[in-house]
């Protein structure tokens, strides 16, 4: 069974006579499928099931891999001052206030964790962020829940 099949999608392409599948994670691409970059791509043969779970579950882990720490300080972080949840706001306040450096797709991991806990609402295509729908003392209580 594919870990978080919502997650991840599958292209397919044939160009010349080649075959081409490529795995793609929607979580990566932030729902922008003009952005969409492969995890993986193969020519000629599809994989098997197994190879596709390996791949992904590489995946989650070296890029969606968040440790508990820093999604809990995630949470107090967009939960104080203006209450919305941009990666570039994460990095920054991450970065600055706690040493702690986050890629961009990090910091889109992140967000999609706290919105798996409902803590942040779906992304807000205006404002190019994620409305808070918790306070502090409410979505510590929702990550311990689902973490």
């Amino acid at each position: 069974m594919i870990t978080d099949p919502e997650r991840y999608r599958f292209a397919a392409d044939s160009m010349h006579g080649i075959s081409t599948v490529a795995i793609i994670c929607t979580t990566c691409s932030g729902g922008d499928e003009e952005a969409a970059v492969p995890v993986q791509v193969f020519d000629y043969l599809f994989p098997s099931i197994g190879d596709v779970q390996k791949i992904i579950d590489e995946h989650e882990n070296d890029v969606h891999g968040v440790s508990a720490e820093v999604l809990r300080l995630a949470a107090v972080l967009v939960t104080e001052g203006p209450r919305h949840g941009s990666p570039s706001m994460l990095q920054r306040r991450l970065r600055q206030g706690h040493g702690v450096a986050v890629s961009f797709d990090e910091s889109l991991a992140i967000l999609a964790r706290l919105q798996e806990a409902g803590v942040v609402g779906p992304v807000d295509p205006h404002k190019h962020s994620h409305p808070v729908l918790l306070d502090r003392a409410e979505a510590l209580t929702a990550l311990e829940v689902t973490t």
